[in-house]
């Protein structure tokens, strides 16, 4: 190889990884109980799957006594998903008038990969939380 030129890499030796994205899209609190939107985007070679995890609908998902984002975000990382990067939104919230403007518990996204496998779909194994 010749210092500063890159030679071509086969396919086989290329690293291929899948992605995903944790996106936490609001809470509601109803009846003193918190509800959450939070849903997971899986991105591989051969598909795109979103899969809705927890909603603020009460209807539709249970309350969480704290947040879901942090249960998912510790699971990925067991199942051997690496944390690519994390944005927290800027729309800050407050409890009290005392209580300073900060980052929001309630709008976040996390971007995930791990190495891809032949035969393994991009979503298993399954994340529950």
């Amino acid at each position: 190889m010749a210092l500063g030129r890159l030679e071509p890499v086969s396919e086989r030796e290329e690293a291929r990884w899948e992605y995903c994205q944790l996106f936490l899209d609001g809470r509601w609190e109803y009846k003193n109980q918190w509800y959450y939107d939070l849903t997971i985007t899986w991105m591989g070679a051969e598909d795109v799957i979103h899969e809705a995890l927890t909603t603020t609908d009460p209807r539709m998902s249970r309350s969480w006594a704290a947040s879901p984002w942090n249960v998912a975000l510790g699971k990925l990382g067991a199942l051997g998903w690496d944390l690519v990067s994390v944005q927290h939104s800027d729309r800050a919230v407050r409890s009290s008038v005392a209580q300073e403007y900060g980052i929001s518990p309630s709008w976040a996204i996390a971007y995930f990969k791990r190495r891809a496998k032949t035969g393994r779909p991009v979503n298993e194994p399954r994340l529950v939380i």
